[in-house]
């Protein structure tokens, strides 16, 4: 079901005991290399593989490896993208695809769940799935296709997931119980800095966040002039 997308990682980079080592990585990895990059592009006029063939030909190989990283990530990307999309586009229908077991991907073992509340003690039924979970599983995981034009769209999806940031964010500190999620983000667990898998996914969405060893600043920082102070 949809909510299988976001695991355990997810739920430790929302606790506020993350950034203290996002922060250290932010100090001393993501600003020196973020400068350090610009400034290579900078100096070289050059994008991220030629630029390295300028300072040093033996170097040129990890311009080569950045443009992999790239061509990886957008495999993975791309399929994210379309799952959001497919959500987006089966939310304007006058009935909702996962909310019924009367579609193509629907198997015989599929119940409708209902929203009413009971006090008495319910077992899920054996062999049995609800209609959201094979709306994930046989119609979105199977989903290939992405995205071929943005065009003028992409004034649209620069603001568009802003707004509805917005509008999650004001929904979600009406409902009941989110002073208790509020409490529980705002009060972290510093035991877990001892994990060093909370120290990686800091590392990975620092690299990520700021593009880094990417080949993007390089051919960013290509466009200034010779002399422009690239650390404003």
């Amino acid at each position: 079901m949809p909510v299988n997308f976001y695991h355990d990682t997810f739920a430790q980079l929302l606790h506020w005991a993350f950034f203290i080592p996002y922060v250290l990585y932010l100090l001393t990895c993501g600003i020196p290399l973020f400068v350090l990059e610009t400034s290579l592009g900078q100096y070289t006029s050059q994008g991220g593989i030629t630029c390295w063939r300028k300072i040093c030909p033996l170097f040129e190989g990890m311009g080569y490896a950045s443009q992999m990283i790239i061509v990886y990530g957008s495999v993975t990307y791309i399929i994210i993208i379309a799952w959001a999309f497919l959500y987006l586009f089966s939310a304007f229908s006058a009935e909702l695809p996962w909310a019924s077991c009367n579609n193509l991907w629907n198997t015989g073992a599929c119940t409708v769940l209902s929203g009413k509340n009971s006090t008495s003690q319910w077992t899920s039924p054996l062999n049995a799935s609800s209609s959201v979970m094979e709306f994930w599983h046989h119609r979105v995981l199977r989903l290939s296709s992405g995205i071929d034009h943005l065009g003028t769209a992409v004034y649209f999806t620069a603001t568009f997931p802003y707004v509805m940031l917005l509008i999650l964010l004001l929904r979600g500190v009406t409902l009941p119980g989110a002073i208790n999620g509020i409490h529980y983000y705002m009060y972290p667990d510093l035991a877990r800095l001892a994990d060093p898998q909370v120290w990686m996914d800091a590392g990975t969405q620092i690299f990520y966040s700021y593009a880094i060893c990417l080949g993007y600043l390089s051919s960013l920082g290509s466009y200034n002039q010779y002399n422009n102070n690239c650390y404003r």
